[in-house]
């Protein structure tokens, strides 16, 4: 079946929503007062199991489908799967050089500066300058940004995976 990444990924959160309601559901399908009408807790675990089901065979495609696609970043060509699982370390570091950038530092619960130390009436110099800081987190922050802009454009190839049914869609 053709598909794209963002049709696996809608799909998956369609079943886990559907399970996790199923879920909900079946405690409360425990007992009942009479005259009350609730599914069974048997057909309540029939979704769950049909549901646990589905979300792991699609899964299992979106693994394909991420190993399937390259995507270029920058000048690395990659699979979607090492692009979906960079972005996220992306991000930290991008972050990490943003902090950088400011000059103040932080201050303690008392509210001095952790940059001084009172015993010797000492200061800590900054390691890097602002202006390398900045560059650092204009780089990171632009392999971010094309590294989200590379996985969006791999999840909309169309690729034929195999075991899929319309059943899942």
């Amino acid at each position: 079946m053709e598909i794209t990444g963002y049709k696996l990924r809608a799909a998956i959160q369609n079943w886990t929503l559907i399970r996790e309601t199923a879920v909900s559901q079946f405690k409360g399908s425990l007992r009942k007062f009479k005259g009350e009408d609730k599914y069974p807790p048997d057909v309540v675990m029939k979704d769950i199991r049909e549901a646990e089901e589905f979300v792991a065979r699609l899964q299992t495609a979106q693994a394909r489908y991420n190993l399937d696609v390259m995507i270029d970043v920058e000048d690395a060509r990659m699979s979607l799967c090492q692009a979906v699982k960079m972005i996220g370390g992306a991000g930290r570091i991008a972050n990490l050089w943003k902090d950088a950038t400011h000059e103040g530092g932080t201050r303690d619960m008392f509210g001095k500066h952790t940059f001084h130390r009172d015993k010797d009436d000492e200061y800590a110099e900054r390691t890097i300058t602002v202006e390398d800081a900045l560059r650092g987190a204009s780089e990171a922050q632009q392999f971010f940004t094309a590294l989200r802009a590379a996985v969006a454009q791999g999840n909309a190839e169309k690729r034929d995976i195999e075991g899929l049914t319309p059943e899942l869609f």
